[in-house]
């Protein structure tokens, strides 16, 4: 875990979005247990981004602007 902490945080530091940076480091994973982590890491984040987005959308169609 603090391997997989330090490795996300590189990335970050150098500018690397995080879903991709999550992609990397799962494509790299030294064991399944961090592959299966940072795959339902990367999943979970793109799920409430997406919910993030139609909310917006949503705010969005009741001001009457697209």
């Amino acid at each position: 875990l603090v391997h997989l902490s330090r490795q996300l945080a590189a990335f970050l530091r150098a500018g690397v979005p995080m879903l991709t940076a999550l992609q990397i480091i799962e494509g790299d994973g030294d064991s399944p247990a961090v592959r299966k982590v940072t795959a339902q890491i990367a999943e979970d984040l793109r799920r409430r981004i997406a919910e993030m987005i139609e909310t917006e959308r949503g705010a969005a169609a009741g001001r009457g602007t697209q």
